[in-house]
């Protein structure tokens, strides 16, 4: 990733990535003030576990108020490392893996897609000028590690077409990021997930190898499972809760804004509608198109196997 990060900024586009980096560092620079309303719920439940006192929001009130188990493990664990300096620490570590993220999408452009240097520094500045994903990121939000999580299923998927580099280990990687990825963000881990299945489901028609590619699932399925059972077995034990309140609360808050076209059971969300097909519809369309190309694969690879059988 190295040289091909050096290879898009050689020479005069040194210039340009410093602009970049300018233009980040003024829009960032405000965020970096500020923690965003969830962010500051996180951050009492994580004081609340680190005083002793896990699941709790008020005094002895045991509530599963947070959504995202890994970023409350994360933050209990900063607060640990720095205190009251945490929040700082956080802003920190969050500015790392924005960087980090950048840098990893300029790599997917241009190895998966061959995108040419020029277009990927347009690409990599409209993504820092995606100023929603930077303001949740900045402010203290788990997004931008969902986003780092997509691209380490991207990027870790290529193993899956190498005979030479796959195994047992690249499986277990796979579930490992899978199972952290569920626990970071459910709809980031969704999309991780649907990644996992329609590569699963490639392979096994791309190299007719069903007992190879079976123990390769089973073993993803294992290690991502494994993940989610420690935490939630954890917080049932302790709350006897599978579900987040918050999530049960958003559903219901959602309700009330929406027109009811079967009662409870299917609701027509407009202004969901509206903001899914502003902000999220250019990051939607990247994922459907991915997704589109792999099931054509599937189905090309599928067309050429049956016609191989009836040549035989």
């Amino acid at each position: 990733m190295k040289r091909f990060l050096g290879k898009i900024f050689q020479g005069n586009g040194r210039m340009s990535a410093a602009v970049i980096l300018l233009l980040y560092l003024l829009i960032f620079a405000p965020f970096f003030l500020m923690v965003a309303g969830d962010a500051q719920v996180h951050l009492a439940v994580a004081e609340r576990f680190v005083d002793g006192h896990p699941f709790t929001y008020n005094a002895d009130e045991i509530v599963v108020a947070s959504t995202s188990p890994f970023w409350t493990i994360l933050l209990v664990a900063l607060m640990h490392m720095a205190g009251p300096a945490a929040v700082l620490l956080l802003k920190v570590l969050v500015t790392v893996i924005y960087a980090l993220v950048s840098a990893a999408l300029c790599a997917a452009a241009g190895k998966y897609f061959r995108v040419e240097a020029p277009f990927i520094k347009l690409l990599l500045g409209l993504w820092l000028l995606c100023i929603p994903v930077l303001a949740n990121a900045v402010s203290g939000l788990e997004n931008i590690l969902s986003a780092l999580q997509v691209l380490l299923v991207l990027l870790l998927s290529e193993r899956f077409f190498d005979p030479d580099r796959r195994g047992v280990g690249c499986s277990t990687a796979m579930g490992l990021v899978l199972g952290w990825a569920l626990l970071t963000r459910p709809d980031g881990g969704a999309l991780c997930l649907l990644a996992v299945a329609l590569l699963h489901l490639f392979r096994l028609v791309q190299l007719k190898k069903w007992k190879t590619e079976i123990i390769s699932m089973g073993v993803c399925v294992f290690f991502a499972a494994l993940v989610l059972l420690l935490w939630y077995a954890y917080q049932y034990r302790i709350t006897g809760k599978v579900f987040t309140d918050s999530s049960l609360a958003r559903m219901y808050a959602g309700r009330r804004a929406s027109v009811m076209i079967i009662p409870d059971v299917l609701y027509f969300h407009p202004k969901a509608l509206v903001t899914l097909l502003s902000f999220f519809a250019p990051i939607s369309l990247g994922a459907v198109i991915w997704a589109a190309s792999l099931c054509r694969s599937f189905f090309a690879e599928r067309a050429d196997w049956r016609a191989h059988l009836h040549r035989h």
